[in-house]
């Protein structure tokens, strides 16, 4: 079987954590780095879509009451809320053994759901992206190509902040709509333990063997030159225009 390039860590700010994904996924397409697996965490914050209204979308003042962090993603759809209490992946893929973004969401949240179920949470794959406990999503993700790389981005509520989740969004409560690892399974399992489980469901969806490394000198120079360049810049994440710092 074919390796996959394992990679945990406790994360970076959140746009760090955007900006290299970003760096990650070129480097991948210009064939310098594997399929890649990252499993990390976000701080507290509010990823806002690509193109998205901050105004409109999310509770500024909220945010930054609460020390929640605000950045925007590389792609498109709604803002989501991100801290500790959630684990996150990005998967790198050749596009060619992926067989798919639609191929590649089935086989990685079913294999995640599977695994979830088989530790005593009832979860279940719900199409196209969702993890779900009865109606609540538990997990979602999603994806986009850059070349003849795919990203498959996902999150795991494990024992996320519902109250800050809310008031970011600026809604009354999520409580109906997602779930966590922590309402439904006791006692807790360790971050540690939840982590291995959704490499090694990723892995065995991909059929590849997970081979645990770290971040290499070329993606943290070029994450701290696109950080520098547009996913730092205050201009990109308000506006959504960024411009070339001098």
């Amino acid at each position: 079987m074919k390796a996959l390039r394992v990679i945990c860590d406790e994360g970076f700010g959140a746009r760090r954590n955007i900006a290299l994904t970003a760096a990650m996924a070129e480097l991948h397409g210009e064939g310098r780095t594997p399929d890649t697996l990252r499993v990390y965490r976000y701080p507290r914050a509010v990823l806002l879509g690509r193109n998205q209204d901050v105004a409109a979308e999310i509770d500024r003042a909220e945010c930054n009451a609460r020390g929640i962090e605000i950045a925007r993603r590389i792609t498109g759809g709604g803002a989501i809320y991100m801290d500790r209490g959630v684990i996150t992946w990005d998967l790198l893929i050749s596009r060619r053994d992926a067989g798919g973004m639609h191929v590649l969401g089935g086989r990685v949240c079913g294999a995640l759901a599977a695994a979830l179920s088989r530790s005593g949470i009832a979860a279940r794959f719900r199409a196209e992206n969702d993890i779900v406990v009865g109606s609540r999503k538990l997990a979602g993700a999603s994806g986009y190509s850059d070349g003849e790389t795919l990203v498959y981005q996902g999150s795991l509520l494990v024992a996320p902040d519902l109250k800050a989740m809310a008031a970011a969004l600026k809604l009354p409560s999520v409580a109906d709509h997602v779930t966590s690892l922590a309402a439904g399974i006791s006692p807790m399992p360790r971050e540690s333990d939840v982590m291995a489980l959704i490499i090694s469901a990723i892995a065995d969806a991909l059929d590849r063997v997970p081979e645990q490394s770290g971040l290499i000198k070329e993606e943290l120079n070029l994450e701290a030159a696109l950080f520098g360049r547009e996913y730092g810049r205050d201009d990109f994440i308000f506006s959504g225009e960024a411009k070339v710092a001098a």
